[in-house]
C-alpha cells in the first residue's frame, strides 16, 4: 500500500474520532439556556435556633428526618433529634458494634431514604444501612472494579478515563443520593497519570459513580466536568461537583466555577439548564503553578476562601424550588443564596457564611450554619419564601 496512502488513512481516522470526542463532550452541555430573573425576594428573615448543650464533637451535619431537625455527629456516630425549637428529643445509634449502633469511625456521608432506610458511608468505602426502626440490616463495602485491578491501579500507567477503578470517592465534599434502588455518589482521580494536574481530566474526567445497592457494587460513572474549566490550566482546588436528584429522577448538577446549573434525566441524557451568576463574586481565579501534593493544600485551604465559587444545590419537588449557595470571595463576610422557581431566579440574597439549605418542616426551610466548637453550639436558620 502506497505510504502516502496509509498516512491520509491515518490522519483521516485520527479527524474521525477526534471529532467524535468533541460532539460526545458537547453532548453533556450544549442544550437550551433555559429561565430569566424575575426577582420578588430581596432578603430573607432568618430565624435562629441554636443546638447546644448535647455530648457531641461538634463535627457533622444538619438535616431534617422524618419531619425532625436533627443533628448527624460524624465522628461519634449519634443522632440528635431536636424539636423545631431546638429542644433536644432523643437520641439514636452511636458508635459500636451493636444492631442499634454504628461500626464506624467516621461518617463521611449519609443519605435518608423516603421510606425510613438511612445510609452511612465511612472512609474505608464502607457501607452501613439501617431499617425504619433504626437496626442495622446491611453492613458491606462498595466494590469498586472495572477492568483494572482497584488495588493495583497505581502501576497502570495509561489509564482510560471511562475505567471505574481509576477514581475514587470525593471524600474532601462527598454527596450521596439515592433515587430508584441506586446510590450515586460524587468522584474524582488521584491516579498520577490522570489527576487535577492534566488536562485530559477536565477533558474526559467522570464526576459521578453509579452504585446498585442490592451489591454495592460500582456499575457506571457519568458525567464530565463543565466547559469553564477548559479555560484554565489547572484549578483543581475548584473542581468538585455538587449534585441533587429529583423525585422524578432528574439530577441537578452544579460545578464550582460555572454559573449554569445542568438537568440531566436519569438515564444522565441533558435536558436543559439554567442559572444567572450569583452577586459580587471573585472570578479571578489563581491556577495551581507547582503540581506539588502541598501546592495544592495551599490552594484549597487559603486560595479557595478568596475565591467566589458556587459551593452546592438542593431541589424541593413540591413548589419546583431549587437553592443554590455561593462563596463571594475576596474579604466579604457574607455567602450568597440563590433561590429558583421552575428555572427562574426569584432571590439573590445574602446569607451568614458557611450555611447549606437542607430540608423543609412547613412552613419553614431549614438552613445549617457553621459549627461553633469553641462555644459548642449549631446554628440553624429556618425562612419562609
Amino acid at each position: 500500500m502506497d505510504y502516502r496512502y496509509t498516512l491520509f488513512l491515518s490522519s483521516l481516522l485520527f479527524i474521525l474520532i477526534s471529532c467524535s470526542n468533541v460532539k460526545e463532550y458537547e453532548s453533556f452541555f450544549d442544550a437550551q439556556h433555559q429561565g430569566d430573573a424575575v426577582i420578588s425576594i430581596e432578603t430573607l428573615n432568618l430565624d435562629t435556633i441554636l443546638l447546644k448543650d448535647i455530648e457531641s464533637s461538634y463535627t457533622g451535619y444538619v438535616d431534617i428526618y422524618n419531619d425532625t431537625l436533627c443533628f448527624i455527629d460524624a465522628r461519634f456516630g449519634w443522632i440528635f433529634l431536636f424539636d423545631n425549637e431546638g429542644k433536644l428529643r432523643n437520641r439514636k445509634l452511636g458508635q459500636g458494634r451493636g444492631p442499634m449502633e454504628l461500626n464506624t469511625s467516621y461518617i463521611d456521608a449519609y443519605c435518608f431514604l423516603d421510606d425510613g432506610r438511612k445510609i452511612f458511608i465511612g472512609s474505608s468505602l464502607d457501607v452501613h444501612l439501617y431499617n425504619r426502626e433504626g437496626y442495622r440490616s446491611e453492613q458491606s463495602r462498595i466494590e469498586w472494579r472495572g477492568k483494572y485491578d482497584y488495588s493495583n491501579i497505581a502501576n497502570v500507567s495509561n489509564p482510560l478515563p471511562d475505567e471505574i477503578s481509576v477514581y475514587t470517592l470525593s471524600y474532601e465534599q462527598l454527596i450521596i443520593r439515592e433515587h430508584d434502588n441506586y446510590i450515586y455518589a460524587n468522584i474524582h482521580s488521584e491516579h498520577d497519570n490522570f489527576n487535577m494536574y492534566r488536562k485530559t481530566f477536565y477533558e474526559e474526567g467522570r464526576i459521578l459513580a453509579k452504585i446498585d445497592m442490592d451489591n454495592w457494587k460500582v456499575i457506571d460513572i457519568l458525567g464530565r466536568r463543565s466547559p469553564e474549566y477548559l479555560k484554565y490550566e489547572y484549578v483543581g482546588h475548584l473542581s468538585y461537583v455538587s449534585f441533587d436528584i429529583s423525585s422524578q429522577g432528574d439530577f441537578y448538577v452544579n460545578y464550582e466555577i460555572d454559573p449554569s446549573i445542568y438537568v440531566y434525566d436519569s438515564d444522565f441524557n441533558l435536558k436543559y439548564s439554567f442559572g444567572i451568576p450569583g452577586k459580587n463574586m471573585n472570578l479571578e481565579y489563581k491556577e495551581l503553578d507547582k503540581i506539588t501534593p502541598s501546592s495544592y493544600r495551599e490552594m484549597y485551604y487559603n486560595e479557595k476562601p478568596r475565591s467566589g465559587y458556587y459551593k452546592d444545590v438542593k431541589y424541593f419537588s413540591e413548589g419546583d424550588i431549587l437553592f443554590r449557595t455561593y462563596n463571594k470571595g475576596g474579604n466579604s463576610l457574607e455567602d450568597g443564596l440563590q433561590i429558583y422557581k421552575a428555572n427562574n431566579l426569584i432571590g439573590d440574597v445574602a446569607i451568614p457564611k458557611g450555611c447549606k439549605v437542607r430540608g423543609y418542616i412547613a412552613p419553614y426551610y431549614y438552613m445549617e450554619g457553621k459549627i461553633d466548637e469553641d462555644n459548642e453550639t449549631i446554628p440553624v436558620y429556618r425562612f419562609r419564601i
